[in-house]
């Protein structure tokens, strides 16, 4: 048994920024009726960070269309993975049938866009800010690999919850 935390974690360094205990369902009491409990989790992670132009990237449990909407109100931009089931998301993305490299791209809001794109497996991604287009880079073992912007982006800044994941494993 131990204890779950939410973190907030820096990108590059895995430095853990603020964090918020588990305590069931008084964890995160709702201020607004339309809010989820992730929702909330994640307003209370970021309420000293509104207004500031940050960047935020969030893994599938938490992402969803509204609440991408509403911290971009908050100028805060953000990018995360997004599971197909979700009852938000769009059925001509989460219907798609892709082949290898290949993406569909569906523009949701002025600055919301939903894709779905397959390497070795099929990845929905929903972004307020970054763009799909074609980018080349070398990876760990010196092979040219091109996949969308955001994918490479979300990957490059997921990096930081992966860090903190590692240096809290070497205290269990």
């Amino acid at each position: 048994m131990g204890v779950k935390y939410y973190i907030l974690a820096d990108a590059e360094t895995g430095y853990c920024l603020k964090d918020l205990p588990y305590f069931g369902s008084s964890t995160s009491p709702k201020e607004d009726e339309t809010d989820t409990n992730t929702d909330t989790i994640v307003k209370q992670l970021l309420q000293s960070s509104h207004n500031f132009n940050h960047t935020l990237y969030i893994d599938s449990y938490y992402c969803h269309p509204s609440l991408l909407m509403e911290l971009k109100e908050k100028g805060i931009y953000a990018t995360g993975t997004m599971r197909s089931n979700r009852k938000d998301a769009p059925k001509i993305i989460t219907t798609a049938t892709l082949k290898k490299s290949e993406i569909k791209v569906y523009k949701m809001d002025e600055d919301m866009f939903c894709a779905k794109w397959k390497d070795k497996r099929e990845i929905t991604l929903l972004t307020s800010f970054d763009t799909f287009k074609p980018t080349k880079y070398f990876n760990s073992k010196g092979k040219l690999i091109e996949k969308p912007l955001a994918v490479f982006n979300y990957n490059q800044n997921m990096r930081g919850a992966d860090i903190l994941n590692q240096l809290c494993s070497y205290y269990r």
